[in-house]
């Protein structure tokens, strides 16, 4: 599987995932975070936030409710 996309809302005190930022996209009302974890490509969408200037890592959470999962052709499988 690769690429998911993560609908991102504060994290709690024990995130899921702590992930090395590639590139953050901030696009009007939306921000989009690349980011690798273990080799793997990860999208998180979340509403737009500069709170990851300057910053190498990020530290999330996922809604399994609210995930979306590709597999290595770009499939969606959920």
């Amino acid at each position: 599987m690769c690429a998911p996309s993560i609908s991102a809302k504060r994290a709690p005190a024990i995130p899921d995932l702590t992930l090395q930022i590639d590139v953050a996209e901030h696009l009007g009302s939306t921000s989009y975070v690349y980011a690798n974890a273990g080799g793997e490509l990860v999208v998180i969408e979340r509403e737009e936030s500069r709170h990851e200037l300057g910053q190498n890592t990020l530290a999330v959470s996922i809604d399994a409710k609210r995930a979306y999962l590709f597999d290595a052709a770009g499939h969606r499988l959920r």
